[in-house]
């Protein structure tokens, strides 16, 4: 019997009830070309440390996946025998409002979060590539902050606490529910933007913000990309307190039917009081125009 079927077999005598296994869409988990030989979808913290515990013993090797966005970036694995799924991992834990704070599964996608938050008019300041598939895991692995880092920061100093499962099975939980927490090595950034290469995350503590009142942005457009760069880094100057400052073509806009003023544009956004934001666009306008 395959190391495989040893191991599909205990997660059926083991596991059945909270661990979904299937052998079905491998396609869809593949990582840089390679696919696994089955994907497994626990649904708890417990599960999670049964079911790498017994892949460290088959000496199978397992790839965490979250909503799989950047499945094709980086090199392709050595090995990749199974695909730990954390979708099923994705409820609200706590959610505490007065102390800006959101304890979820690593399964939540972005979109479920800021529909969670934005409830209390507040945001976890997530802006990853396709919102409604990437999980908060997926966030935290991979650090994938977004344009909107330059107002709330890289998505690695956003995670106040992980609770994780190591590849030998061993169980951790690193941080704490407070702002500030110094204490011993700082083992929440060295996890993200790991890629899951060290371990997989099953319980996250999410630090937010109040949303602004109000959002607004300029756009201009450069036929040259130097003379758009040249004026952001004007921009970026003055004491502005940006949400984002972008420059982009048409091959970052997914929409087909979006007309650029110019072959490059710059974007720069900004949020405050009513009055405030209108007094920072007209000072970027003026950047702008002065070029």
């Amino acid at each position: 019997m395959s190391s495989i079927d040893k191991f599909q077999n205990s997660i059926e005598n083991e596991l059945a009830e909270s661990c979904l296994m299937s052998t079905e869409n491998l396609n869809s988990y593949s990582v840089c070309g390679r696919m696994p030989s089955i994907v497994v979808s626990p649904n708890s913290h417990e599960s999670v440390v049964k079911t790498i515990s017994l892949a460290n013993e088959l000496d199978l090797k397992v790839i965490p996946c979250g909503g799989l966005t950047t499945s094709t970036m980086g090199y392709s694995p050595d090995a990749y025998d199974i695909a730990l799924s954390t979708k099923k991992i994705s409820d609200v834990i706590d959610f505490l409002p007065n102390d800006l704070t959101a304890v979820i599964g690593p399964g939540m996608t972005v979109e479920k979060l800021n529909e969670l938050t934005n409830q209390e008019s507040q945001t976890p300041g997530f802006d990853p590539p396709f919102a409604e598939f990437s999980t908060i895991g997926g966030v935290a692995m991979a650090d994938k902050s977004g344009p909107m880092q330059l107002r709330w920061g890289r998505a690695r100093d956003r995670f106040m606490k992980m609770k994780i499962v190591l590849g030998d099975g061993r169980s951790n939980t690193y941080g704490a529910l407070v702002v500030k927490n110094v204490t011993g090595y700082d083992v929440l950034r060295l996890l993200s933007g790991s890629w899951g290469s060290l371990a997989v995350v099953t319980e996250l503590a999410v630090r937010l913000y109040k949303e602004p009142e109000c959002t607004g942005a300029c756009i201009a457009g450069f036929e040259n990309v130097n003379d758009a760069f040249e004026v952001s880094r004007k921009l970026l100057q003055h004491p502005i307190g940006y949400d984002f400052l972008e420059v982009f073509n048409s091959s970052r806009i997914s929409g087909k039917d979006l007309e650029l003023p110019e072959r490059y544009c710059l974007m720069a956004a900004v949020s405050d009081f009513e009055d405030g934001l209108k007094e920072q666009l007209e000072r970027i306008e003026s950047v702008i125009v002065k070029g």
